[in-house]
């Protein structure tokens, strides 16, 4: 990749150089506080007391493995399903729960061997999904762009008509749009400048964008574009390095990020807030460490941001004033560009969980995360569609960044389920 996209991705490529690579399967798993603790090591107690007392009880077995594995003990986790499933061969659950120990362990082929076993027998269908959202199976995916060259950063217009995105397949980064199937692909900003982070108004007339201040320089400025008349003006700018921008849903505000607090310090990074169309300065919300990608919730007046905490950038959802009002996710991996469905139900974002980076999706009410990518390379910047049914992003599994899209209306159905998976345990090890 150019040096310009090492800069638009900077904070989340950070991950990688800085933050040691957690190697697991979806599934959420926090350090138990002192109370579960204790509530923990009692439900133990009374499980190993059962199999003293009856040490075919399958299902005592199987809540050990259980608890073991909520605790990350993968290897007493695995000890106990497998004693589960000596006593009981045809208890499958204890079989799913067994795959899911094999991808913490990272025993790949033995996992989707595990999981196909299940599914041969799963008639009804009943652990396709929890299976599926386990090695990023779940829906089905297809490629929107494709070329010698890289497409990224891609956001629906609030119609769904087109979707706006950055390439660099004139030379320099500049935006483009094209329809949802990836055709009809026209530019909208196209010079000698590098132009990164297209998204669009909330009546889609605008699009917001950064813009570097020269052709030598990394710092970047704010500009919009009006998609009809093409009238160009800078939103925000200075001598520091600004990006990110992100419209309030009721278009009086924009949010961004930007180093302007600390521009001797490329690692301290502010969230800002500047009311539009009007002539007052940005305010700073959030600048003590390391912000980034603040994302509007369409239904309220709240937005998610990430923030750097104990080595990970965890999730957490702000007010407008620069309150934190909660942790959405604290979990020990990052949350890198969340997006939120337009129903508020669930929250997608790219993770390095996996030795690499995928797209997950997270159940905002019930804390459960579903992996949806499980290719090599990096899957990153997941945005929904403005009907919630589909999830575009952007890719370097061939080589190139270049554009996907994840389709919620087309699971994969446990005959297409199983076959993904047999194809894929011959190229694991």
């Amino acid at each position: 990749m150019k040096r310009h996209l090492r800069l638009n991705f900077y904070f989340y490529l950070l991950f990688i150089f800085s933050v040691p690579l957690m190697m697991s399967c979806a599934g959420t798993h926090k350090k138990m506080v002192s109370g579960e603790t204790g509530i923990s090591e009692k439900k133990e107690a009374n499980l190993l007391k059962a199999i003293k007392t009856n040490a075919n009880d399958n299902l005592a077995y199987f809540q050990l493995s259980k608890l073991s594995f909520h605790r990350a003990d993968y290897a007493k986790a695995l000890m106990f399903a497998d004693s589960s499933l000596s006593k009981n061969p045809d208890y499958l659950p204890a079989s799913v729960l067994k795959g899911k120990i094999l991808c913490q362990l990272e025993r790949y082929r033995e996992a989707c061997n595990t999981f196909v076993r299940v599914l041969e027998r799963d008639e009804e269908g009943l652990y396709v999904r929890e299976i599926g959202g386990t090695v990023g199976l779940l829906y089905k995916i297809s490629q929107l762009t494709k070329g010698e060259f890289n497409d990224a950063g891609p956001h629906f217009t609030p119609d769904g008509s087109r979707i706006l995105f950055q390439s660099d397949r004139n030379g320099n980064w500049d935006i483009f749009s094209m329809n949802p199937l990836g055709g009809n692909i026209v530019p909208v900003v196209t010079d000698s400048m590098n132009q990164e982070d297209p998204v669009p108004s909330p009546t889609g007339d605008w699009v917001y964008y950064t813009q570097n201040q020269s052709v030598e320089s990394k710092n970047r400025d704010i500009y919009r574009i009006n998609l009809k008349s093409k009238e160009k003006g800078i939103v925000v700018s200075g001598l520091s390095d600004d990006w990110y921008p992100a419209p309030a849903p009721d278009g009086k505000w924009l949010f961004f990020v930007s180093n302007r607090l600390h521009p001797e310090n490329d690692s301290l990074t502010t969230i800002f807030r500047l009311a539009l169309n009007k002539d007052k300065p940005a305010k700073p919300l959030f600048s003590d460490g390391i912000y980034a990608a603040p994302a509007p919730v369409t239904s309220e007046k709240a937005l998610l941001l990430t923030h750097k905490t104990n080595s990970y950038f965890h999730l957490y959802e702000a007010n407008y004033s620069g309150k934190k009002l909660r942790a959405v996710g604290e979990e020990s991996f990052n949350y890198g560009t969340p997006s939120v469905s337009p129903d508020g139900k669930n929250i997608v974002f790219y993770s390095n969980r996996h030795n690499n980076y995928d797209i997950y999706m997270k159940n905002v009410q019930t804390g459960s995360i579903s992996r949806l990518t499980h290719f090599k390379g990096y899957d990153m910047n997941p945005v929904f569609s403005p009907d919630g049914s589909k999830i575009v992003f952007h890719s370097s599994r061939d080589g190139h960044f270049h554009l996907f899209e994840i389709d919620l209306n087309l699971p994969f159905s446990r005959g297409e389920l199983l076959d993904q998976l047999r194809r894929l345990s011959t190229t694991l090890e």
